[in-house]
């Protein structure tokens, strides 16, 4: 079972970050991202939703996004004074699933952070063990899977 260390907690969100995974082709992470919903989008939209947390486990391969998307994802921070080669995994791996190159395998709102979080960390176990089919479900209507959207090739 994976196992996952808060990468960061700030008011209305809040990042845990597996250790480093292999599928056997290529290293990936993943990522539990809890949101406050009533303060990151506003309490109708929470409302809406069917809660006060969103909770999302996804994936994310600095490799197999690639070099453009890395540089991309520093260019939307405005740090071009970071140097790629000298990030670890992890800080590719957090800085990608910002810009929005990562795979999403499950996702829930509720009330109850603690139980959406539980159940996030058994979805990630099922994840690790049936990874490439996780993998092959579409992640939009135009029909790009997960291994498009690990690589930012999202059909657009």
């Amino acid at each position: 079972m994976p196992r996952f260390t808060k990468y960061e907690d700030i008011d209305i969100e809040a990042r845990w970050m597996s250790e480093r995974l292999n599928n056997g082709d290529f290293d990936y992470w993943m990522i539990i991202d809890a949101k406050y919903l009533p303060e990151w989008a506003g309490e109708e939209e929470a409302r809406q939703m069917g809660g006060n947390h969103l909770v999302t486990l996804s994936v994310v391969s600095p490799s197999e996004a690639g070099k453009k998307n890395l540089e991309a994802a520093v260019e939307s921070l405005g740090a071009d004074y970071i140097d790629i080669k000298k990030l670890s995994g992890e800080e590719k791996a957090d800085m990608l699933a910002n810009y929005g190159v990562a795979a999403t395998m499950w996702q829930e709102t509720g009330n109850n952070l603690r139980k959406l979080l539980k159940e996030a960390k058994e979805e990630a176990r099922k994840v690790e063990g049936l990874f490439g089919f996780y993998m092959d479900r579409p992640q939009n209507r135009m029909g790009a899977t997960g291994w498009d959207f690990i690589k930012g090739d999202i059909g657009i």
